[in-house]
């Protein structure tokens, strides 16, 4: 009888413990998550103050054959709106001083194109060039970085390779918390632009986005380096 109640207590000891260790681990999780989704949220609602800081497209998911899901084509559209409207405003606000020695105050923002370029999944890059409106951005503007297949290759090599200190994202509400947080913590002083859901569901994405965060978390505190970390073959 003995035996029995001593083997009982042990159980109920041990189910106690799990219980505590898991909500320990579970605690913590959840302000990873919650220290990465929500530190930089503001940032989605207000306007880069640099007119000329660059425009960061983030690269995602590429269809089958090769054209730009509708995710990635709303990003790109939201880029080159978003680059049409600065360029205005630049070029009005110079004016007749464009022929005036005055440094680079009347460049145009750069509209970066950041994804992956086939050398891990399939070519965003190429993808995002099939987007009608991007004919719309001139040719000096324009850059490509393909060496990214993580959002924070991204922000890490917008830094490090690119040199680029301030930056627009452009990409869909489910993610742009993470990325915020990412480019911010990485060096760069980053706001963001929501692109357009499109026709697609996006309770999926909410979810699988805010499991990524964790790591997002984990990435930055242990010092993530990307695999393409030195090369500089961009266009």
């Amino acid at each position: 009888m003995l035996n029995l109640f001593q083997h009982l207590q042990m159980k109920i000891t041990f189910k106690k413990s799990f219980v505590i260790i898991a909500g320990a681990v579970l605690f913590f999780v959840l302000s990873a998550i919650l220290s990465v989704r929500y530190p930089y949220r503001d940032r989605m609602y207000v306007a880069q103050p640099d007119l000329k800081a660059a425009i960061i497209v983030l690269g995602t998911r590429v269809e089958d054959d090769g054209a730009p899901s509708d995710w990635l084509r709303k990003r790109v559209e939201a880029g080159v709106a978003i680059w049409e409207k600065r360029a205005t405003e630049i070029i009005n606000t110079c004016g007749m001083q464009e022929a005036r020695d005055i440094g680079d105050r009347c460049d145009l923002p750069k509209l970066i194109l950041s994804g992956d370029n086939g050398w891990k999944r399939k070519d965003e890059i190429a993808a995002m060039k099939q987007v009608p409106s991007l004919a719309q951005v001139s040719e000096s503007s324009l850059m490509e970085d393909g060496w990214n297949a993580r959002t924070i290759d991204s922000c890490w090599r917008a830094k490090n390779v690119l040199g680029i200190d301030h930056a627009v994202l452009i990409t869909q509400a489910f993610h742009m918390p993470r990325a915020l947080y990412l480019c911010n913590k990485l060096g760069v002083d980053a706001y963001g632009v929501v692109a357009d859901d499109g026709e697609n569901n996006v309770l999926r994405s909410y979810f699988r986005d805010w499991l990524a965060s964790a790591k997002a978390w984990w990435d930055i505190n242990r010092g993530y380096k990307p695999e393409h970390a030195a090369v500089v073959d961009f266009l």
